[in-house]
């Protein structure tokens, strides 16, 4: 009985012979079923949840850093660049102090783009202040020049002045540099559009004297408020503008 249930010697034999076989063929047969199924489905779980969580992050990204440059603008304009610091930026805009310095390196690069957002803000404002010229008469253009570039209301007085606080200071701060000359080719387009509606003749140099002009009046009237310095302004640019036309080239409108 114990004899039947015992292995003949041969058969032993045999089956140490034969196990390294198998053993070897099943180890040659699991890298190819082992990348079978680790690779494929992992493949396909990446591509399918990838973008839906990288996504939502980027977004909310840019809505922080969105939040935190209308913060900025808006305690400039009611205070100044003197009011901006990473944590006045962040309790405006009710994030943590930790999201300023993560978006912005320094309070240089937040100024400058603060900067940035004021100069588009403004020259989008004035580009929806333009009117078609009817009439064609020194006063009317000079009315249209005008009211397309001094502030309307308070809100854009306020802008403007922290404009022109930021703009004085590009001599210290030359990374502002760029945006206070954007601030001043939006003003001498705009001008130059409105001459060449108008059909008045015009270089580069008249509509340089112009916005100069209506600028310096601008700046004088943040700081004085004077009555009628609106009047004055188009007072003012009606009688340069027949002088201007007198010297300007005889083959029609030009810069």
């Amino acid at each position: 009985m114990a004899w039947g249930k015992r292995m003949p010697p041969r058969g032993r034999a045999e089956a140490a012979t034969n196990k390294p076989e198998r053993r070897d063929a099943a180890r040659a047969g699991e890298p190819a079923e082992a990348e079978r199924r680790s690779t494929t489905p992992r493949a396909d779980t990446a591509s399918q949840r990838g973008p839906t969580r990288q996504e939502p992050a980027q977004a909310r990204g840019r809505q922080r850093k969105e939040a935190l440059l209308d913060a900025a603008v808006d305690l400039i304009e009611a205070g100044g660049f003197a009011q901006v610091t990473h944590r006045a930026v962040a309790d405006r805009a009710t994030l943590p102090l930790a999201a300023t310095t993560y978006y912005f390196r320094s309070r240089e690069d937040l100024l400058t783009q603060a900067f940035a957002r004021l100069v588009q803000r403004d020259v989008a404002a004035m580009r929806e202040r333009l009117r078609p010229v009817a009439d064609t008469g020194p006063a009317a253009v000079a009315d249209a020049v005008v009211s397309a570039l001094a502030p309307a209301g308070e809100a854009e007085r306020s802008r403007q002045l922290a404009l022109w606080e930021l703009y004085f200071q590009v001599g210290r701060e030359p990374a502002f540099r760029p945006f206070a000359r954007a601030w001043t080719d939006g003003c001498h387009e705009i001008v130059a559009e409105v001459l060449a509606e108008a059909g008045y003749p015009h270089t580069p140099w008249d509509v340089d004297i112009l916005v100069a002009t209506i600028e310096g009046m601008i700046a004088r009237d943040l700081v004085e408020a004077r009555p009628d310095a609106i009047r004055a302004m188009i007072d003012t640019v009606a009688r340069l503008l027949p002088a201007l036309q007198a010297t300007a080239p005889a083959d029609g409108p030009a810069g």
